[in-house]
C-alpha cells in the first residue's frame, strides 16, 4: 500500500525556498516543486520571466542541463539562434553543425548575389561566400549590355584555409561575347555530357570558403551579373 503523507505541505505566497512546512493555506495560482538538494519547495517559472540560471523548474519552457558550469540553459527554437553559435543552450527546432570552432544553422537551398549588376572592363572575384552545408552550386551569368567586343569567362575560386591563398578549381570551357544568360552547374557527380539546359558544368566539390571570379579578356565594357545558388 503506497504511503501517503496526511499532512502535505501546501503554499501561502509567490517566493522561493518556501519551508516544508505543513498546515499552510493553499496560494492558488502557483505551481511549486521541491528541491531534491535542499528541504524547501520553489516556484516553476514561466518562459518570459526567467534567465539561463534558475532556481524551480521551468514550467513552460524546455531546459538542458550544462554540466561544465554547472546549471540550466534555456532551449532555442529557430528564430533565436544565429551561426557561429558558442553552444549556450540547446536548440529545439533547429539542427545545427559543427564548423570547428562554433555551431551553425542547417541550410535548406540558399540563392544570393556573387556579383551585383556593374559594367566592369576588367576581371573581378566576388567577396568570400560560405558553403554551409550544401553539396552543389548553381551560377547565373546575366549580361545586361556590351561595348566594343568583350569577352568574360566565369571561374571559381576556393580558399586554403592555412594560407589564406585563392586558387582556381573551375573555369568555364566557352567565354561570353554578347547580352543574355549563362548558368553552371558544379558538384559532385554532375556530367557534364549531360547538363540539360546548363551552359556548362564541372564534377567538382565545393569547400565551406570559395569565391565567384569573372575574367576579361580586354577592356571593353561590359555589364553583367552573377547571382549562386548552393543546392543541399
Amino acid at each position: 500500500m503506497p504511503l501517503v503523507n496526511e499532512n502535505p505541505p501546501v503554499l501561502i505566497a509567490g517566493a522561493d525556498s518556501v519551508s516544508n512546512a505543513i498546515h499552510q493555506p493553499m496560494k492558488a495560482g502557483f505551481g511549486y516543486v521541491y528541491s531534491e538538494g535542499g528541504s524547501d519547495w520553489d516556484r516553476m517559472r514561466s518562459v518570459e520571466a526567467e534567465d539561463d540560471v534558475i532556481a524551480g523548474l521551468l514550467a513552460q519552457g524546455g531546459y538542458v542541463y550544462d554540466g561544465i558550469a554547472g546549471n540550466w540553459n534555456r532551449s532555442r527554437d529557430a528564430f533565436s539562434i544565429t551561426d557561429a553559435t558558442g553552444g549556450t543552450g540547446f536548440p529545439i527546432a533547429a539542427p545545427m553543425s559543427w564548423n570547428g570552432t562554433t555551431w551553425d544553422r542547417h541550410r535548406g537551398n540558399t540563392e544570393g548575389t556573387a556579383l551585383a549588376s556593374a559594367a566592369r572592363t576588367a576581371s573581378t572575384t566576388s567577396a568570400t561566400l560560405t558553403n554551409y552545408n550544401s553539396r552543389g552550386l548553381v551560377l547565373s551569368l546575366d549580361v545586361t549590355a556590351t561595348a566594343a567586343t568583350p569577352s568574360i569567362t566565369v571561374g571559381v575560386d576556393i580558399l586554403q584555409p592555412v594560407s589564406s591563398a585563392w586558387r582556381r578549381v573551375y573555369t568555364a570551357a566557352v567565354a561570353v561575347t554578347a547580352t543574355g544568360r549563362a548558368d553552371y552547374q558544379l558538384g559532385p557527380g554532375t556530367d557534364a555530357a549531360a547538363l540539360g539546359g546548363y551552359t556548362d558544368g564541372e564534377n567538382i566539390w565545393i569547400p565551406r570558403s570559395f569565391r565567384v571570379a569573372v575574367d576579361h579578356a580586354d577592356a571593353d565594357s561590359i555589364t553583367y551579373s552573377v547571382g549562386f545558388a548552393l543546392i543541399h
